[in-house]
């Protein structure tokens, strides 16, 4: 890679920063795993065709940033920014979040009621057809898009869930609180996607990455299905930690 290349007519700003900001979509891409060296200094001077001061201005924005970080004598590392959240016990994905120490802010994206398909009936043992509240919310983790979050319930069941503000209250906090309703059990199921294109454009994503989805029903202790939640995570973010024990 040239000079040439990083410097375009229509892009007045310095070299050190269209260097950063190459470096960091490449590292977004996932050029690099984390936790992985980049190239060394010398190298990347070489493939941009610019100086190791400028090379070095650039890995400063990106070290600042917590993007990288530098480990004396080893060389330059993508650091590992996804969270890890613990799924041993019971709780929301939110307050989860909260308890880790992040900044969580929801984003409604629509609240709207719709006929179950065979899908959503099948996962609420409802009737094809019978009415369904969805819960559709963009949830961001220190600033950044982290999870899509789509919950299904039975508005039967769960009258008036559309008028309830998700930006501040919780589903979990909301059906104790209004419908005396609390899950006893919890059921998970996981598996690497590629999101469809309008989840990449929420989740802040402008090429195809793999994303974390996961399927969860929330269950009384009857058995009774309770809430379906699908939720896509964005896999450079999540990391999902589960601990077990023989008996």
């Amino acid at each position: 890679m040239s000079t040439s290349l990083l410097s375009r007519v229509d892009d007045p700003t310095p070299l050190y920063f269209q260097f950063q900001r190459s470096l960091r979509e490449r590292i977004q891409r996932r050029e690099w795993a984390p936790g992985q060296r980049i190239p060394s200094e010398p190298e990347l001077a070489r493939e941009y065709g610019i100086s190791r001061t400028t090379i070095r201005e650039g890995l400063d924005v990106l070290e600042k940033e917590g993007v990288v970080e530098r480990r004396h004598g080893h060389g330059t590392f993508v650091r590992d920014m996804r969270i890890v959240s613990e799924w041993n016990s019971y709780t929301g994905f939110m307050p989860a979040l909260q308890a880790l120490g992040h900044s969580v802010t929801v984003k409604p994206l629509a609240v709207q009621l719709r006929p179950a398909d065979t899908e959503l009936a099948r996962w609420l043992q409802l009737e094809e057809g019978a009415l369904v509240t969805q819960i559709r919310r963009l949830v961001l983790a220190d600033g950044e898009p982290f999870l899509l979050s789509t919950a299904t319930l039975s508005e039967r069941r769960f009258p008036g869930l559309a008028e309830v503000d998700f930006s501040r209250d919780w589903l979990v906090e909301t059906l104790e609180r209004r419908y005396s309703v609390r899950a006893a059990r919890q059921e998970r199921w996981l598996e690497p996607v590629i999101p469809k294109p309008r989840e990449l454009r929420h989740l802040g994503l402008t090429s195809p990455a793999a994303c974390l989805l996961v399927d969860e029903r929330n269950l009384a202790a009857d058995g009774t299905p309770i809430s379906f939640i699908r939720i896509v995570a964005r896999g450079d973010r999540c990391r999902a930690y589960f601990q077990l024990e023989t008996r």
